[in-house]
């Protein structure tokens, strides 16, 4: 009787696991693909084209980036608004 040869389950897993960290690394490049050409947007002309749409009240621009590693624990307040009693 021939039987198929069989794969040991760590050779299994180490395929799988070259398979992911591919994947995983395929991933890591678009996103910082994409955070390079997040960086070159005029961001004066977004907020502009953002005030532009009918729906929108008003917009605003931060002096700092979410990916500048600055921190603020400044509370933001939004005119009536008023939050749910935690209770």
């Amino acid at each position: 009787m021939a039987s198929s040869p069989r794969l040991p389950l760590s050779r299994l897993l180490v395929s799988l696991q070259v398979g992911m960290s591919l994947l995983l690394l395929a991933g890591a490049g678009l996103f910082i693909r994409t955070l390079r050409q997040l960086s070159a947007v005029d961001l004066a002309r977004l907020r502009e084209n953002i005030a532009a749409i009918p729906s929108v009240e008003s917009a605003a621009m931060s002096q700092h980036g979410l990916t500048q590693g600055v921190e603020s624990d400044a509370s933001v307040h939004a005119p009536g608004f008023r939050p749910a009693d935690k209770g």
